[in-house]
């Protein structure tokens, strides 16, 4: 099978749409456009080009509807980006899960296909590490990492970091990063009106990945 195939089959991806977005003024930042279209539409698009099952994982999911793809609520109480990382681990049909946050406009395809890629089997996470530390909601989960997410949860315990020595873990460094996103702007977040004015700036170019 070719490996693109391959990843088509055994991840799904899943956009985390549900955040408070308390630093946007109380803004649905998924909603918030760069270039022609909303980010989470944005980032919807490159998990389609990527895998064959798709889902948005939000706490208010009315807003969303219209966006071509499973539009799913939280399981759990509580906030945090774990209590999405559940729900779509707990959704998804296929073995492993893509998560990424809704305002990442950028994210590199060549990117989403490298991590998901690494899903084989052998490992639980699949999580990019720049020189910013780990990025979590840019990674490839195992649904065999359900129930430890939910018993964390049922805790009370939100840290997504902490999970990690409960499971295998693959991290990829920023060299190995580059060779599919050079520019790394797969990780810019948008969280600030400030940030999302500078994603406009970049929007209104090609997009990064082509350039």
């Amino acid at each position: 099978m070719d490996p693109e195939d391959e990843s088509r089959a055994v991840c799904a991806g899943a956009v985390l749409a549900g955040g408070r977005n308390r630093r946007m003024g109380g803004e649905n930042k998924a909603l918030c456009r760069v270039g022609e279209k909303a980010m989470v539409r944005r980032v919807l698009e490159v998990l389609s080009a990527c895998f064959s099952e798709v889902l948005v994982i939000a706490r208010a999911p009315l807003p969303l509807l219209d966006l071509p793809a499973a539009i799913l609520p939280d399981l759990l109480p509580g906030s945090g980006s774990l209590v999405g990382i559940h729900a779509a681990l707990s959704y998804a049909r296929a073995p492993y899960v893509f998560v990424a946050a809704c305002d990442t406009p950028f994210l590199s395809p060549a990117l989403v296909r490298r991590l998901a890629g690494l899903a084989n089997g052998k490992v639980d996470v699949v999580v990019p590490r720049t020189e910013k530390g780990l990025e979590p909601l840019c990674a490839v989960y195992s649904r065999r990492a359900a129930p430890l997410v939910r018993a964390r949860l049922l805790q009370g315990r939100y840290r997504i970091s902490e999970l990690y020595g409960n499971l295998k873990v693959r991290e990829v460094g920023p060299d190995e990063l580059s060779q599919a996103d050079p520019g790394l702007l797969s990780f810019m977040n948008v969280n600030t009106p400030q940030d999302l004015e500078r994603a406009r700036r970049l929007g209104a170019r090609e997009e990064p990945w082509e350039s």
